[in-house]
């Protein structure tokens, strides 16, 4: 999912601009869909941090948006129901990602510019060394001037190191076909 409107801080918003500016030119290099825009509804009490942080990132950064009254989104969005103590915050440029195809596409537009990408391999370690980083692998060492790490559920494993500065959260998402899609209009 990709949004502007996120609860957590509005320092977040030049980020996710930026990751939006990104994400259009790699669609437009593979000439492939990879942002789906559905428009997103953030839900939740309108005296509750996590609604009023949506509006404030809204309000600081000139994010289009509009608030709505429980009732009024239900009524919009037919397949929600919600009571008169849920407000939702709609912005229309939300949506979603395809993931796999963007794996892909990031990967083959690493590969154009002379990356090296190294799969099935086990990662044992890696370390600094002078001006990049030397990875040990199951199949061997490697030095780079950078490192990415793309290692998903075992990230907080190759990326103990780099706990002070990030740490690795699960989030399991869900994503299901509605039988009545009518009721889910963009």
């Amino acid at each position: 999912m990709i949004r502007y409107t996120l609860q957590e801080h509005p320092s977040y918003v030049p980020l996710v601009r930026r990751a939006y500016e990104l994400w259009h030119q790699l669609e437009n290099a593979s000439r492939e869909r990879l942002l789906v825009t559905t428009g997103s509804i953030r839900a939740g009490h309108a005296e509750s941090e996590y609604f009023q942080g949506a509006v404030a990132a809204c309000e600081e950064h000139n994010i289009p948006y509009e608030v709505l009254t429980g009732p009024e989104t239900s009524r919009r969005f037919p397949g929600y129901n919600f009571g008169h103590d849920i407000a939702s915050v709609y912005q229309a440029d939300g949506g979603f990602l395809l993931p796999e195809r963007c794996i892909v596409n990031h990967a083959n537009a690493a590969l154009e510019a002379s990356a090296e990408i190294h799969g099935r391999e086990r990662v044992m370690d890696w370390e600094p060394s002078g001006e990049g980083v030397v990875v040990r692998t199951s199949r061997g060492s490697y030095r780079a001037a950078r490192l990415v790490v793309t290692a998903g559920a075992w990230a907080s494993k190759i990326a103990s190191a780099l706990g002070q500065y990030a740490v690795a959260e699960r989030q399991v998402l869900g994503w299901f076909q509605p039988e009545r899609p009518e009721l889910f209009p963009n």
